[in-house]
């Protein structure tokens, strides 16, 4: 998690002061923007399929540089340890609530228990 990342940045390099909230995820949310709109035509072409899942691998250099890796359009979504479980709930459940929950307006509103 970004938590655990932080922790270890603000151990291992407190001279540094490096902050992945003002720091890296700008440059990683910047990274996906423009990979998106590389291939935004495409994208749009394909109509059969109005959602879907990437998966970004970032690498973080000596000098704390973000670079993008890969993106990967079938990524695993399995998981190895308990933090790797509570990222995917979370991802997944984010996932749905921005993808579906749009699509089903009032009708899920009055169907959810108090």
């Amino acid at each position: 998690s970004f938590e655990i990342f932080q922790k270890f940045l603000d151990e291992e390099y407190p001279h540094v002061g490096v902050n992945i909230e003002e720091h890296m995820l700008p440059t990683m949310k910047d990274i996906c923007i423009d990979t998106i709109l590389a291939v935004k035509i495409k994208l749009i072409r394909n109509k059969e399929s109005i959602a879907g899942v990437l998966g970004y691998d970032f690498l973080i250099d000596e000098d704390f540089r973000t670079w993008l890796l890969e993106v990967n359009n079938n990524p695993f979504l399995g998981y190895q340890n308990d933090e790797q479980y509570v990222l995917l709930q979370s991802m997944l459940s984010n996932l749905l609530e921005i993808t579906v929950d749009p699509l089903l307006g009032d009708h899920q509103k009055k169907q959810r228990p108090e």
